[in-house]
């Protein structure tokens, strides 16, 4: 049985997604970690999970879009930053930019969490069985 409050990933990944590309043709890519941060605060359960639903959001979102950059441009902007970065293929970069944007948006997503936590009375569940 799941808790009642329990928020599915495909309710968290869409919200959070959805603010994220609407965000991100305006502002900076730094927006993701700050609708990160609010989507952890609001819908984040567990730490566990905050951080991994932020982190396949992102990195959805980003390797896809780097990947449309790439079939557009025909390789060459992959090309030249993968040049920049010593890589030797440059579909490599894909898969770095993916990483990245997941990694800052799942930290992002977890210090939203971890600040609600801070302000609430629930603790989050300990790994260790007090002795």
């Amino acid at each position: 049985m799941t808790h009642p409050r329990a928020i599915p990933f495909a309710t968290f990944g869409l919200t959070f997604v959805g603010s994220a590309v609407l965000l991100m043709m305006t502002y900076h890519w730094w927006i993701l970690v700050v609708v990160a941060f609010v989507a952890g605060l609001w819908l984040g359960r567990t730490a566990w999970s905050t951080f991994w639903q932020a982190f396949w959001a992102v990195a959805l979102l980003w390797g896809s879009y780097v990947c449309y950059l790439h079939l557009r441009t025909e390789g060459i902007l992959t090309g030249r930053i993968a040049a920049l970065f010593s890589l030797p293929i440059p579909e490599l970069m894909i898969a770095v930019a993916a990483v990245v944007g997941g990694v800052a948006a799942g930290l992002g997503a977890l210090s939203g969490y971890y600040l609600r936590m801070t302000f609430t009375n629930k603790r989050p569940p300990s790994v260790y069985q007090p002795t």
